[in-house]
């Protein structure tokens, strides 16, 4: 089981990137050896910026992924509702009991 409070240290693409069906940034590799893509170090975050992009219309689209120390929220935590839907059933029912939690 992945630890969701990890922080994450990659490229994360923007909506500007392309991407194959995976949801990789296509062409990174080639791009990176024929210095289409280059990467900028900003206040703490790197940047990979496209430099076949030229135009002022296409210069908002230059920034094709950005690397952060970033967190993932927790949208359900199924764990948590559990336990706490197992207490509630067992309210009801006489004598003591003491809840564990196993993680393999």
């Amino acid at each position: 089981m992945e630890n969701t409070n990890t922080p994450i240290d990659k490229f994360i693409p923007t909506s500007s990137a392309r991407l194959n069906k995976q949801g990789n940034i296509s062409g990174l590799k080639a791009g990176l050896g024929s210095k289409k893509f280059i990467v900028l170090e900003e206040k703490g975050k790197k940047y990979l910026i496209d430099t076949s992009k030229k135009s002022k219309k296409q210069h908002s689209k230059r920034v094709v992924a950005v690397r952060e120390n970033k967190k993932r929220k927790v949208i359900f935590d199924f764990f948590q509702n559990a336990e706490d839907g197992a207490r509630l059933a067992l309210n009801d029912v006489n004598g003591s009991y003491r809840f564990t939690k196993r993680i393999n």
